[in-house]
């Protein structure tokens, strides 16, 4: 019997997105045996420049920014709506 390879979500709340999520992205993305998986940024309070912008499209990172301020629980609300995976793994980047 096969068995299913279950479908992951990673995501990251953050406030103030700084160049320093390329590196948490990147070594996010380095796991090894983890296979392709979706990942989604959301952030608001301090806008993204558009370096991190091309980064985050350069790892393939789903960015939704907000205009209005949220806590963190809400935030991961959002990422759970929009994640349409087996698994969620939420972390932080404030």
């Amino acid at each position: 019997m096969k068995k299913k390879q279950l479908s992951l979500t990673v995501g990251i709340t953050t406030c103030y997105g700084d160049i320093s999520i390329i590196d948490t992205v990147k070594s996010i993305r380095a796991s090894k045996g983890v296979g392709d998986f979706n990942f989604i940024i959301i952030a608001d309070r301090v806008p993204i420049n558009d370096a991190i912008k091309k980064g985050l499209k350069k790892y393939n990172v789903r960015l939704v920014e907000n205009k209005k301020e949220s806590g963190q629980v809400e935030k991961q609300r959002q990422i759970r709506s929009l994640a349409k995976t087996d698994i969620i793994i939420f972390t932080q980047d404030d």
